[in-house]
């Protein structure tokens, strides 16, 4: 996966999405944005951190340099801890305002080792984008069983709504396995819309909200 194809002039970092197999059980499937019309997965690219949001709709303005971006890219890439802890600590960033966006980047693709190195590095666990997206919504679109998980135990807001109007809810009962489902009604979540709950897999790549 190429996760830093990056605009110096704009600061602008993209993610492409093509290449994305972490695992067996974890495709490339698994990621995609949503639109006004729902979730549309394995499209090639969209803007970094806009999985739910509509492609080239949003834009993270980075502060931190692109050298040190690139380096934390390539260990939230390939969940390597010490990498990123190494890279947060030199570089003074622990409790930097990005490293929301990044927490973002790791639950959507499920980096277990680099979440934790983010939240203990004083990541804003509530962090949004500007279509009010969190690193928890991405974790339920992805099906990010664990990920989700961890951030609830940080204190995710499990019932944030996004500019379409979802929840994180709303798009796990379309995307995500029913024990994901069954969970986060457990632990509270809700839903804002009232389309069906559809079966696993997924029915078709569309959700609409």
């Amino acid at each position: 996966m190429s996760i830093a194809t990056k605009s110096r002039q704009t600061h602008t970092l993209f993610v492409t999405w093509d290449t994305i197999d972490r695992s067996q059980s974890q495709t490339a499937d698994n990621h995609g944005i949503h639109t006004e019309r729902g979730l549309q997965p394995n499209l090639k690219w969209t803007t970094l951190l806009s999985p739910p949001g509509d492609a080239g709709r949003s834009t993270i303005k980075m502060t931190i340099p692109d050298d040190i971006e690139s380096d934390i890219s390539q260990a939230i890439e390939l969940d390597d801890a010490n990498a990123l802890r190494q890279t947060i600590e030199s570089s003074n960033l622990i409790g930097h305002e990005d490293l929301g966006v990044w927490l973002t980047l790791a639950a959507n693709l499920g980096s277990l080792n680099t979440m934790h190195v983010l939240l203990d590095s004083g990541a804003n666990v509530r962090w949004k984008n500007e279509d009010g997206e969190t690193a928890f919504s991405f974790a339920c679109v992805c099906d990010q069983f664990d990920a989700a998980r961890l951030l609830h135990e940080h204190g995710a807001d499990i019932n944030s709504v996004d500019s379409s109007g979802g929840t994180p809810l709303d798009w796990a009962v379309c995307r995500a396995r029913p024990a994901f489902r069954e969970w986060l009604k457990s632990v509270g979540g809700n839903r804002n819309s009232d389309h069906e709950e559809w079966p696993w897999p997924p029915r078709t790549h569309s959700c609409d909200t």
